[in-house]
């Protein structure tokens, strides 16, 4: 999966977890996504999702996607996508999960 992470340290210590989201996200490209996001989920730092390339996501994509806002949101963490992709975007609306009550989506020109 062509998915690039960075960390934002402040005075070595990890303040935001960036991650770019891959141009097309199938089952095993959610496979890596999950397990990058799971990876993430114990530094307790705000995730911040790059969504802007993707041009595919299926189901299984969307599955984690909405897994891990649920699992950092549990931890009081902030899980931000942004920028969204028209196919992103419209892939989240068809799933029903374009709502506030769902994710952050901080909406950019894109």
């Amino acid at each position: 999966m062509d998915c690039s992470v960075a960390a934002k340290r402040h005075r070595g210590v990890q303040v935001m977890f960036n991650l770019n989201l891959p141009t097309v996200i199938d089952s095993a490209a959610a496979e890596s996504l999950k397990v990058s996001l799971l990876g993430q989920m114990g530094s307790h730092t705000p995730c911040r999702i790059d969504g802007g390339r993707v041009e595919r996501i299926g189901t299984a994509g969307l599955q984690v996607l909405w897994s891990a806002r649920l699992s950092f949101a549990a931890q009081g963490l902030e899980f931000d996508i942004t920028p969204l992709s028209p196919a992103l975007t419209q892939a989240l609306a068809m799933a029903g999960l374009d709502g506030p009550e769902h994710f952050n989506l901080l909406k950019e020109p894109h």
